[in-house]
């Protein structure tokens, strides 16, 4: 009796499985103390539980990764938006680097220019003109240097005043090309002037044709055989000892070099433009008719022949062969 009590109290402490096949083989049964059972249920519980914890943080690793991909498109696409403004903002410095560039060449153009003018009146009128060529402000922009921080990032986006310093750099070249280009224009149009201006400005008569006193100007004055009488002196008259350079006061063509009474030696120089010259009282003539000179060639050497009183140049200008004052047609005297 008490042994079957034992047993029963022992069976009643034991867990059985059972696995029942599909087939027709036996029933296997697995009979496992008690506590042996409680593990293996905790066991599996703790199983489970894992697994729906690794199951859990795995959706959320999931919707983690959805979130980050979601922020890293949206700066890929404010990334892409930064690269195509720097794109821009490149182009139009770039562009403007040009036309910096073109002014600049253009500035260089026009002064060598000015110069090339200044060197044809010269030329022209053996006048020494002092060059005061007008400067041109322009900004000159250089890409490679650093403007100390003129675009800067902070929190993912852009804050910088490129806009407002590329419009002022745009409105200083855009102004500076447009003066140079006023001037060149007015420049060619000074060349083309002085292009056709430049025969008569050659032939004018606008030096003294000797070193000396001008002792005599044009006008009426006492006739100097005569104290008696007044007469008309058709030019001036310049104090030069015997053998002084006599020269052209312009390009002309010699139509007289001889005797003539009253002027002695004589050269009469046709300077075209209805110009003529007259250089009298020479010691000698270096020149014959038909002869090109031009400003400042030697043509004879001073004298006093003719009616003359003492060593000098008697020098006339006649335009369409009505007398001129030869002071009004030189440039420095």
């Amino acid at each position: 009796m008490k042994r079957n009590k034992k047993r029963k109290h022992l069976l009643s402490n034991r867990f059985t499985i059972m696995i029942v096949p599909n087939s027709s083989k036996k029933v296997i049964k697995l009979s496992l103390p008690h506590w042996m059972s409680n593990i293996l249920v905790s066991f599996f519980f703790i199983l489970i539980l894992a697994l729906c914890s690794s199951i859990g943080y795995l959706f959320y690793q999931q919707s983690q990764i959805a979130h980050y991909t979601n922020i890293i498109e949206e700066q890929k696409a404010e990334i892409a938006a930064l690269m195509k403004k720097n794109e821009n903002y490149l182009a139009e410095l770039t562009s403007l680097q040009d036309k910096t560039e073109e002014v600049i060449n253009q500035l260089e153009t026009l002064n060598h220019f000015k110069k090339m003018i200044y060197e044809k009146v010269n030329k022209s009128t053996n006048n020494t003109m002092q060059e005061s060529l007008s400067k041109i402000e322009y900004y000159e922009y250089s890409p490679y240097e650093s403007s100390g921080g003129m675009i800067s990032y902070q929190g993912g986006g852009e804050t910088f005043d490129f806009d407002e310093i590329a419009k002022n750099l745009k409105e200083t070249v855009d102004s500076s090309k447009y003066k140079v280009d006023t001037e060149f224009k007015e420049l060619k149009d000074l060349d083309q002037f002085i292009e056709e201006i430049t025969p008569y400005l050659e032939a004018y008569p606008s030096i003294l044709p000797a070193k000396g006193r001008i002792t005599s100007e044009m006008g009426w004055r006492r006739n100097p055989f005569s104290s008696s009488r007044s007469e008309f002196h058709a030019g001036i008259d310049i104090a030069a000892d015997i053998g002084t350079d006599v020269v052209a006061t312009g390009n002309g063509t010699v139509i007289y070099a001889a005797y003539k009474n009253g002027y002695g030696y004589l050269v009469i120089i046709d300077h075209g433009f209805g110009i003529h010259t007259y250089y009298a009282h020479n010691s000698s003539l270096l020149v014959e008719e038909g002869d090109n000179v031009k400003r400042g060639d030697i043509i004879a050497k001073s004298g006093s022949t003719g009616y003359s009183t003492g060593p000098h140049v008697h020098y006339e200008i006649r335009l369409n062969n009505v007398p001129q004052d030869p002071l009004e047609y030189i440039i420095n005297h």
